[in-house]
């Protein structure tokens, strides 16, 4: 006769059986159970879930286990005691069917002890019917899909934005990835005109992308270029000839006049086979055709333009961009962070942005600092935005219009004034001061009531 299982065992055995992926996280957001159909329908093994931490995040698209982990990942929320229901996308690239995944919390008499997570089949029930904070979860889930339709280009998978304009910029990179040709990325400060430009490096495979040094422009005379390009070169020829190197030339709109000469000279040899990718802060051609750059150089470094809008020109992408910066901050962070409430949100979208990029990402670190909840609010956000907004709600002063006469007639009588102090108000040799005749003097002394 055999043996029993233990009820311990019993359970286990039956949630194994159990067709829907379920999964157990601890209060750490530790995987600490997964049955087989989650290992099955995330596309990694148990084992290699299990043990490991959640984060709330998108997921890096080169990571199979990041991407399976953010997507067991409960929004903050639910370690705080709330039950939520999300869409979750499936990471596979055999199965584009999204499951509807019910985070519920574990709690034992006094604390949370963790969360079960139950990926069920879809049936039309939606986040939003359960869970009010469903504007933060819709930015995660587009984040998710995003990162999923970008899965075959790992780092363009970090340009973010819907706008047509960076869409059209994704095409771009996408196209100077696979062409490999020299490229500019035009952009304002701030922009992300570096990263842009080593995704375009990296492409698909940065393991099997050669060497890419970074020059600052701005700081470069001809011999130093000459023995950084000409040392680089001979790097690469020697280690590895298959792979050349690139030129990262940052700001090179900055570059010296006499160093761009020797720079278009470089590029013009037959000999030269470095690939190159430059940033700079106004397109090349328009600043050649101005007067203010070397005309064949900017013919040699902009065979593909890539302009990237201002922040404040795609506004839209403010909220999806705020929700991705957060997401980083998670993923290095054990504090995780579900969102910003719609007030948030909404002064973010009004916000000008002078520093574009830069000062977003800044902003939604200082934001998760001093936050306290789960969600940021419109007090977490920092003073610049709430200064802004005070502006935005003041009404403009009138403009007072300028009484042109008045003002004359007052610098006439200041000017009569210092004439007749200077001549102890001698009439006749204050109207000679003056330029004018002793006649007309005493009409405008009369005039303007000057006693």
């Amino acid at each position: 006769m055999a043996r029993p299982l233990s009820p311990a065992k019993e359970f286990l055995r039956m949630l194994s059986a159990v067709r829907e992926p379920l999964a157990v996280l601890n209060s750490e957001r530790r995987v600490v159970y997964c049955n087989e159909a989650c290992a099955a329908w995330l596309g990694v093994s148990a084992e290699e879930l299990v043990g490991n931490e959640c984060h709330y995040h998108a997921g890096d698209p080169g990571q199979a286990i990041d991407v399976a982990l953010s997507c067991l990942c409960p929004p903050p929320e639910v370690f705080e005691g709330r039950r939520v229901t999300a869409r979750v996308p499936c990471p596979r690239e055999d199965e584009s069917e999204p499951r509807r995944a019910e985070f519920t919390p574990l709690w034992d008499d006094t604390r949370n002890i963790g969360a079960l997570v139950w990926l069920r089949e879809p049936d039309g029930t939606t986040a939003d019917q359960v869970w009010d904070e469903a504007e933060s979860r819709e930015l995660h889930e587009q984040l998710q899909q995003l990162r999923q339709q970008m899965s075959g280009t790992y780092r363009l998978a970090h340009i973010i934005g819907n706008s047509p304009a960076m869409r059209r910029v994704r095409e771009q990179v996408r196209l100077a990835i696979q062409a490999t040709t020299r490229v500019v990325v035009v952009g304002d400060n701030g922009s992300g005109r570096e990263h842009v430009a080593r995704t375009i490096h990296y492409g698909n495979d940065s393991a099997a992308a050669g060497p890419l040094v970074p020059l600052s422009c701005s700081l470069l005379d001809p011999e130093l270029l000459r023995a950084t390009v000409t040392a680089f070169a001979r790097r690469c020829a020697e280690t590895n000839p298959r792979r050349p190197g690139a030129l990262l030339l940052l700001d090179v709109d900055a570059l010296p006049p006499e160093t761009q000469s020797e720079l278009a000279g470089f590029l013009t040899l037959p000999t030269f086979r470095l690939h190159t990718i430059a940033t700079a802060r106004a397109s090349l051609t328009q600043l050649a055709d101005a007067g203010s750059f070397d005309p064949q150089l900017a013919m040699l470094l902009s065979v593909l333009e890539i302009a990237l809008p201002p922040l404040d020109q795609r506004r839209d992408d403010v909220p999806l961009l705020a929700q991705h910066f957060l997401e980083e901050l998670n993923a290095e962070s054990p504090r995780q962070l579900s969102g910003f409430t719609s007030e948030a949100l909404d002064a973010l979208f009004e916000y000008p942005w002078p520093g574009n990029l830069d000062e977003l990402r800044s902003f939604v670190r200082e934001s998760a600092e001093r936050c306290s909840g789960t969600r940021i609010g419109l007090a977490d956000l920092p003073k610049r935005i709430h200064l802004a907004m005070s502006a935005a709600n003041r009404p403009p002063r009138p403009e007072q219009p300028i009484k042109l006469d008045e003002v004359l007639a007052e610098v006439e009588a200041e000017l009569i004034r210092r004439a007749l102090r200077r001549t102890s108000n001698n009439k006749a040799k204050a109207a000679r001061l003056l330029g004018i005749s002793r006649p007309r003097l005493l009409r405008r002394i009369e005039q303007l009531g000057i006693t």
